[in-house]
């Protein structure tokens, strides 16, 4: 009879599993990061700037107050500019200090009004459903995720 005897040793990859471990909460913000700077990029450039929303690129404010705050474990994109939830959701805009809205159109003429109805003209919902159907949230992920193993493995994993 003729035996072989294999012996494992998982000492190196037991201590690298243990490193990321540790440092997962690290690796999410990171990967968080990019999908949330990704996602952005691409409200700006499809539907801030594109013709997908409906909205026409003017001063730049609604795309400059786009920003994020990432957590260990989640992320929040955040529009600061004051307009942006109404262009996002639609919804109606009423006078609050006086009896008429007054604006002036885009070719020059005033117009007052009692209420103005704004239809749905959304940026970065559609922008967060583009990033994971077409899998580029994945693909920033794995590739984020790839790196940070290669540091702590020295690019043996």
């Amino acid at each position: 009879m003729v035996t072989f005897a294999i012996t494992l040793d998982a000492s190196k990859l037991n201590g690298d599993f243990k490193r990321i471990r540790e440092t997962m909460p690290r690796i999410n913000r990171r990967i968080l990061s990019l999908i949330c700077e990704a996602t952005i990029a691409r409200s700006n450039k499809d539907y801030l700037r594109g013709s997908k929303s409906g909205l026409h690129w003017i001063t730049g404010n609604l795309a400059r107050s786009e920003s994020y705050s990432v957590q260990d474990w989640s992320a929040t994109i955040i529009v600061g500019a004051k307009y942006g939830a109404i262009h996002e959701f639609g919804g109606t805009i009423v006078p609050v200090r006086a009896k008429f809205l007054h604006f002036t159109t885009k070719d020059g003429r005033e117009v007052f009004a009692k209420k103005v109805t704004m239809p749905k003209r959304p940026f970065l919902g559609p922008s967060l459903h583009d990033m994971f159907t077409t899998g580029q949230a994945s693909k920033i992920a794995d590739g984020a995720l790839q790196n940070e193993i290669d540091k702590i493995t020295g690019g043996s994993g």
